[in-house]
């Protein structure tokens, strides 16, 4: 792209011969407009509102896009009036419609008709408004404002719940907490201060530990209720306690002992009989048993003796 062409690109171009005292550049030039809305004063519009034409009843939907013309037709008070004229896409016949700054919503004044939507307020949770009629009974009878009064707390009995969990989702959302830890910071530091200033009284006292904060009358109660148990009380509750679970078990035990010592005592008795048995029976069988050559010795001793 040239100098040039990004200089009128940009809208900085200035022909040779034109000067500030001819008017603008676009009117010097003769310009058509650089949008539908300078060439012909018209703009895409959105109808508002479900309606129907009144030249070939065709349903229009909320949402359908026109190249309308815009037109001021005059001013509620310092607010002006729009006008909007436009040609329906199947039969080409005009409708218009205007702004309503009183109501706060779009007249359908020509060509076409809305389509009004009826419904009960208290189906979707709303709140019906009270006609002039109403207003003016209620204020002049004192009964129907004392129901008014009492359906006004029954209601709000029933969304108590809901109001007081969109009260929790407000402070979750909006909480402060720059603001909050602020607060606990301060206050921390006032601590530290006062405990700085309790040392230094009591270093000047020659105390160097640190005083048990005061308890509450609350506090005191709790402490009061607390038992200590020393090591005597636990030997003593520990001797007056059974060692076993079941009485009956603990007058058998004991017997059964002495009946297992009994029977040890028995079968060492019965072994140290039968070991002494079997070495009489040994020594026995080798005094029997002579061999021939301690015979003929013995003989021989005896005739030399003789």
């Amino acid at each position: 792209m040239s100098s040039l062409a990004a200089t009128q690109a940009d809208g900085f171009y200035r022909p040779p011969e034109w000067k500030p005292e001819m008017g603008g550049v676009d009117k010097f030039q003769k310009s058509k407009g650089k949008n539908q809305w300078e060439q012909k004063g018209l703009i895409r519009f959105e109808l508002p509102v479900d309606g129907w034409c009144e030249g070939c009843s065709r349903h229009i939907s909320r949402g359908v896009r026109f190249n309308a013309k815009k037109l001021t037709v005059g001013n509620y008070y310092s607010t002006k009036i729009y006008e909007f004229r436009m040609c329906c896409p199947t039969c080409f016949h005009k409708f218009a419609i205007r702004t309503n700054p009183k109501e706060g919503d779009y007249d359908y004044t020509e060509g076409v008709r809305k389509k009004v939507k009826e419904y009960d307020p208290s189906s979707v949770g709303g709140v019906e408004l009270m006609g002039e009629e109403e207003r003016s009974r209620r204020r002049n009878d004192p009964m129907a404002r004392l129901e008014q009064e009492r359906e006004d707390k029954r209601r709000a009995e029933e969304k108590r719940d809901v109001v007081e969990r969109m009260e929790e989702l407000s402070d979750k959302l909006h909480r402060d907490d720059f603001g909050a830890n602020r607060a606990l910071r301060r206050r921390l530091r006032g601590e530290k201060k006062r405990d700085k200033e309790e040392r230094k009284k009591r270093r000047g006292r020659g105390v160097f530990i640190s005083n048990l904060p005061s308890l509450s009358h609350e506090e005191e109660e709790l402490v009061d209720q607390v038992e200590f148990i020393t090591k005597l009380d636990r030997r003593k509750n520990v001797r007056k306690q059974s060692i076993f679970s079941n009485p009956k078990k603990a007058e058998e035990k004991p017997n059964n002992k002495k009946k297992k010592r009994r029977k040890k005592k028995r079968r060492k008795k019965r072994r140290k009989s039968s070991r002494l048995s079997k070495e009489k029976t040994v020594i026995t069988k080798k005094e029997s048993h002579h061999h021939p050559l301690n015979s003929i010795l013995d003989y021989e001793s005896q005739s030399s003796s003789d």
